[in-house]
């Protein structure tokens, strides 16, 4: 009998199942009918599977939310889509409970309404098992989960924004029971009433919740917004606003919090005559205090990059993935993989075939550290779904 020992560190080049680090090991692609077509989001279970959440164009012109859940090796096991409010209804956010429950967010459309947050929990297999929404009066204006994520107990918490005619958008938070019964709800509203949006969420493991996203002032613009709260009653814990150099553009996008209770968010950050780079902050979990920071910009290209999901592996390393902006080629999918100091080890750029604008929304962890990302895909003028597997 032959054994393989393999190494025994994932990601460093040669992997414990000496498959090389960063091999594509299976790409999907969906297209309804010629629209543009945008996962959201990317979620694992216990078992292998991956699960999206986005949006597919309908007849030309209408947008439907998109569901589907997938095996290991990216076979379709089930799909849903749902035209819920007769308008245009997007899935945003996506998270597996610790049951196996898929559960997803986004932004529904009724007429009259502008938007809706809506919320839907799942079984494994496809099945409805409540479903949860939110309008703030009055109700023409947006309001929209952006992302969800779930604890140890099944509980839920819901981030996005809520529009208030007298201060805009304003981070909107919301923690359900495993029931969708709503056990607290915080908004929060800068001090220049403008736009303030949660779009990233995440529960630490002593079940405190860690959002992250924008905040507005005036003679800055944009500044990447953080804020823990306590799990049990939604009280704040800390916060911190991050703002780059000058009138800037910084929105924090993604959190993930490994085993320790450390906080790591991604997103982008303003820097003049370079247009946005990623950003990649560790903080502590107790203060939010920053640890390490990292930044990327693709180098000699003055463009639009950006962090847009993060997730961590069993080894504690963290994966981002987004948009790196390339010269004639618009945006490209950008994936990269730290250790847990943010040291990198390595990096993939994927570019469609019609070199247009691709996208990465969101990056989970399956089995054996394997890594699984989701987002738009110009093959032609219209953007196609995809999900994408790597080795670790």
């Amino acid at each position: 009998m032959l054994f393989r020992s393999g190494n025994p560190v994932n990601g460093d080049g040669c992997n414990v199942d000496c498959q090389p680090s960063s091999t594509v090991l299976g790409t999907k692609t969906y297209d309804q009918e010629g629209g543009n077509d945008v996962l959201y989001a990317v979620a694992t279970d216990d078992a292998g599977n991956a699960f999206v959440a986005g949006r597919i164009v309908v007849g030309g012109n209408t947008i439907w939310m998109f569901v589907r859940k997938y095996d290991a090796d990216l076979n379709v096991v089930w799909t849903r889509t749902l035209d819920e409010s007769a308008g245009n209804d997007y899935l945003f956010g996506a998270t597996v409970d610790a049951s196996g429950n898929l559960i997803v967010t986004g932004r529904t459309s009724p007429p009259g309404q502008g938007g809706n947050v809506w919320t839907r929990k799942y079984t494994n297999d496809g099945a409805i098992v409540w479903t949860r929404t939110y309008d703030l009066p009055p109700n023409d204006a947006v309001d929209q989960g952006l992302a969800v994520a779930a604890d140890a107990n099944d509980s839920i918490v819901v981030t996005g924004e809520s529009w208030s005619p007298a201060s805009g958008a304003n981070v909107w938070i919301r923690k359900y029971d495993s029931a969708g019964t709503t056990l607290w709800t915080k908004v929060y509203n800068g001090p220049d009433d403008s736009d303030d949006i949660g779009r990233g969420v995440a529960f630490d493991p002593a079940g405190d919740v860690v959002m992250t996203g924008e905040s507005w002032s005036t003679g800055h613009g944009k500044n990447i917004f953080t804020r823990k709260f306590d799990g049990t009653n939604g009280e704040t814990m800390w916060t911190k606003v991050y703002a780059a150099v000058g009138a800037s553009n910084d929105v924090g996008r993604a959190v993930a919090i490994n085993d320790e209770g450390d906080v790591y968010i991604a997103g982008e950050i303003w820097v003049d005559g370079q247009g946005t780079d990623v950003f990649v902050r560790k903080m502590s979990g107790a203060t939010g205090d920053p640890i390490a920071t990292k930044t990327y910009n693709n180098a000699g290209v003055d463009g639009n990059d950006s962090g847009r999901g993060i997730a961590i592996d069993s080894q504690g390393a963290v994966v981002v993935t987004g948009t790196s902006w390339n010269t004639g080629e618009g945006a490209d999918v950008w994936t990269r993989k730290y250790d847990s100091a943010l040291n990198v080890m390595w990096t993939r750029v994927w570019q469609g075939t019609a070199q247009a604008n691709d996208n990465s929304h969101g990056v989970a962890i399956g089995n054996g550290d394997d890594i699984y990302i989701a987002g738009e895909y110009r093959s032609s003028i219209f953007g196609d779904l995809f999900i994408r597997r790597y080795s670790p």
